[in-house]
């Protein structure tokens, strides 16, 4: 099956600005529904998007620091589920 850009839900964008390094931005979308997946592409000086392979030391710590940020937002956004009360008791 095709990709259907339709199905396609962004989530969050999100762009951290480099010094004299191309920007970074962060993507984070569901297809159809299911979970949703965090895509880094590298924005260079003339608009072009491309896929973020290789990283310099000044982006690794510029994702760094925004991927903990995420990160630390997801997890707030979670509540611990309690655990059923007869596990294990038969």
């Amino acid at each position: 099956m095709a990709f259907d850009k339709s199905l396609d839900v962004t989530i969050l964008v999100e762009t951290i600005q480099g010094d004299r390094a191309p920007n970074i931005e962060f993507k984070v979308a569901s297809y159809k529904g299911g979970e949703p997946k965090l895509q880094l592409t590298r924005i260079r000086s003339d608009g072009a998007h491309q896929k973020l392979g290789r990283l310099t030391q000044d982006e690794i710590k510029r994702v760094r620091d925004k991927l903990t940020e995420l990160l630390e937002m997801h997890v707030e956004d979670e509540k611990p589920k309690p655990l059923p009360q007869n596990v294990g008791n038969a």
